[in-house]
């Protein structure tokens, strides 16, 4: 499979260095969350960036958002300088480094929460620092938007996954792979009503389940 100027975004789950090599020879780039289980890198890149955060007049990126009953502010900082980082060398065409800040408050109580997220990618500084930052931003921003959607779909819709209790073996990874395959379905092949295109996921799953002939045409196209 080739990802020729494809660009791959990852949690930290797989946020792996056979990861990122297997993405660039097949001609992508990636950009990918750093946490605890890449502790040298998570640590790299914050002792890097954190000074730059604490010295810096401003961030090389901000966003000011209002919605949901709070103000959420995002901020930026990228470096390409990666000289004297010690993983450099661990992850294949490493271009930059960035640390990402999120910080929410409430507006009705006033409570604010701050969170920061560290990461790697592929891509250089192409522009002005503030366009990379912007780049790196908006990437990040709208893997997590998908993320945050399918988990509030597989936990709210399908019956509480963070709450499922096989844990026996690969129980747990068989039966998240199976709750996708479904959505997938659900989501290729509109339900017999007059409005198909507007019905719900979580709507389109009931019907499969009292509907014989529309659970037979989710199960024909998965055959096909």
């Amino acid at each position: 499979m080739t990802l020729h100027s494809a660009l791959v975004s990852a949690d930290a789950a797989h946020a792996q260095t056979h990861t990122a090599q297997v993405i660039v020879e097949r001609g992508g780039e990636y950009v990918l969350c750093m946490k605890g289980n890449q502790p040298a890198t998570h640590t790299a890149v914050a002792a890097a960036l954190e000074a730059v955060a604490a010295t810096a007049d401003k961030p090389h990126f901000q966003s000011v958002e209002k919605g949901h009953g709070r103000l959420e502010t995002r901020r930026c900082w990228v470096s390409c300088d990666l000289a004297e980082f010690a993983p450099r060398g661990q992850w294949q065409a490493l271009g930059s480094i960035a640390l990402i800040e999120c910080e929410r408050e409430e507006l009705g109580t006033g409570k604010v929460s701050v969170e920061r997220r560290c990461y790697i990618s592929s891509l250089g500084i192409n522009g002005s620092m503030k366009q990379s930052a912007a780049r790196i931003a908006s990437i990040a921003r709208s893997h997590w938007s998908v993320e945050n959607a399918l988990h509030w779909r597989l936990d709210v819709q399908w019956g509480g996954e963070d709450q499922s209790g096989a844990r026996a073996g690969k129980a747990a990874t068989n039966l998240s792979a199976l709750r996708k395959l479904a959505m997938n379905l659900l989501r290729a092949v509109p339900p017999p009503v007059r409005k198909p295109r507007q019905v719900s996921l979580r709507r389109r799953h009931y019907i499969a389940t009292i509907n014989p002939n529309y659970h037979a045409a989710l199960l024909a196209h998965f055959a096909s």
